[in-house]
């Protein structure tokens, strides 16, 4: 007998479209939604940068109200006016100020760069179009005088004084109209400090002295005027080893800033006690604190 072998009925594959391929469909969205995102994050009015917020980092005493100087505000004015001016980019031909493209770290730089009266500035983005800026002005914390050469002078050059930061920076041309001493060696409230070591010429925006060494200075005034009791009129930087804090009784101190500070006030205190009293301080010439164990003094 014959065996009749079954066969199964034979099937047809539906061919594929293209549509209904997945890489297909998400290149089809890439293609419709692409061009729509880049439009809307570079050139739609929604992200183009409108506002420019500018304010300034205050550190003021309880109770103390802040009263923004007119200079400041106008120093603000011309902030801003440079970083608009540094918001404008361009997409090949066209033009857009999309908060998405501004370089916030490269206009920190040009402004630190450009306004030297800026210690220090963050710049934000704030969405949809406002860049929000907060400044920090350089603070004066003494007068800075350099002394210049013989050759200089004869040049027509005259002695600058500079306003100086904490950090030894100096920012700022000060325009002494009336002196007025009072306590801390100030002219108008600042320490005021002379350079006498007979270096190139500086210019604004240049460290002039180490931060350590300044708050040395800074750390000794402080001592002698509000322990010692010694009004101090200016301090003379003579060499690395010498420094001279003229007194306003018209004498003079001499320190060796490489040495122990502590120890030449120390030595200062003892031979005031011991050795000079208060009615002899206005006929003496200098102590002299940077050699020995001992200081040593001289009556004019």
């Amino acid at each position: 007998m014959r065996k009749f072998i079954s066969r199964k009925p034979h099937r047809y594959r539906r061919k594929k479209t293209a549509f209904s391929n997945q890489f297909f469909r998400i290149g089809i969205a890439l293609a419709v939604f692409a061009p729509l995102a880049f439009y809307s994050l570079f050139f739609s009015e929604f992200f183009q940068i409108e506002q420019i917020i500018i304010t300034e980092a205050i550190f003021t005493e309880p109770g103390h109200e802040f009263i923004e100087p007119k200079y400041t505000k106008a120093l603000k004015a011309d902030i801003k006016s440079t970083i608009d001016e540094q918001l404008d980019n361009k997409i090949i031909f066209w033009e857009t100020r999309s908060i998405f493209l501004s370089n916030l770290k490269k206009i920190e730089e040009n402004i630190l760069n450009e306004f030297l009266l800026i210690a220090n500035i963050e710049i934000s983005r704030k969405f949809p179009r406002t860049i929000y800026v907060v400044i920090e002005k350089r603070k004066p914390i003494a007068v800075w005088c350099q002394v210049l050469s013989e050759e200089t002078k004869l040049l027509g050059e005259e002695k600058p004084c500079f306003l100086l930061d904490k950090q030894g920076v100096i920012f700022e041309k000060h325009i002494q109209v009336l002196p007025r001493i009072t306590t801390m060696g100030a002219i108008q409230g600042k320490p005021k400090i002379i350079d006498r070591e007979n270096r190139p010429i500086f210019g604004l925006g240049d460290k002039v002295i180490r931060e350590t060494k300044l708050f040395q200075i800074l750390d000794t005034l402080s001592v002698l005027e509000l322990e010692i009791k010694i009004p101090i009129k200016k301090v003379e930087i003579i060499s690395a080893h010498k420094l001279t804090f003229k007194t306003l009784e018209t004498w003079d101190i001499y320190f060796n800033f490489q040495a122990d500070i502590e120890w030449q006030l120390t030595k200062l205190v003892a031979v005031l006690q011991e050795k000079i009293p208060l009615e002899k301080r206005q006929d003496l010439m200098y102590i002299e604190l940077r050699f020995e164990d001992f200081a040593s003094f001289k009556f004019k």
